[in-house]
């Protein structure tokens, strides 16, 4: 019984260890660099691409969250729009740009400029539909700046594409989910991660990354 156990386990381990080497490191992507200045993004509408598809700003939203250990403001920076106002943006599958800042207040006139691993209450986000799938990237490096809810942006992903986006925005500042008029609405919380997202179901609208 030993002779055979001993057998085994120099059978079966080099199987085990070629089977580890098989699989290829995981890849890394880090974002192209943004804008060197404000007065260097592009004076025009924000657009670029994201996932490798086109992108372009049709509308953006200011969600001011001041419930106590939840404050925060994301900005909504849509493909789709809505002819109501505050209602849900479509077409169902818009790709979108989430911009957040955690901390008290909407930032009334604030310029932040940050990156991957820096310890900043700013993180940007885009959610993409393709190929039947949501997919994202949080993986930013961005320059912001802000007056009030318009904006000047310019921010790139650390993907397999070279995801960029840059120019200007007007958003307009919109309940959460959680102060909605409409009884039952969702709250405001944590954006689900493409692999937690059915096929085709877009991200609830007010909501990003935690």
């Amino acid at each position: 019984m030993t002779h055979v156990s001993i057998r085994t386990v120099v059978l079966f381990a080099p199987l085990s260890l070629a089977a580890c080497s098989a699989e290829p490191p995981p890849q890394s992507y880090e974002p192209k660099p943004v804008a060197a200045a404000v007065e260097a993004i592009r004076d025009v509408p924000v657009t670029g691409t994201l996932g490798g598809q086109p992108f372009a700003i049709a509308e953006a939203r200011v969600y001011v969250d001041e419930r106590p250990e939840h404050e925060k403001t994301d900005i909504v920076l849509s493909a789709g729009a809505s002819t109501d106002h505050c209602g849900d943006l479509g077409p169902l599958r818009a790709t979108t740009v989430w911009l957040r800042r955690t901390g008290a207040h909407a930032p009334e006139s604030e310029t932040v400029r940050f990156a991957p691993g820096d310890d900043s209450p700013w993180e940007a986000h885009y959610e993409v539909f393709q190929n039947g799938n949501w997919s994202g990237n949080g993986h930013a490096a961005a320059l912001v700046a802000m007056n009030g809810t318009d904006g000047r942006l310019s921010v790139c992903f650390g993907d397999a594409t070279g995801s960029c986006v840059e120019g200007t925005f007007s958003a307009r500042r919109c309940p959460i989910r959680i102060d909605s008029l409409v009884r039952g609405s969702p709250a405001l919380e944590a954006l689900p991660h493409a692999s937690q997202q059915p096929s085709g179901a877009p991200p609830a609208a007010g909501s990003a990354r935690p």
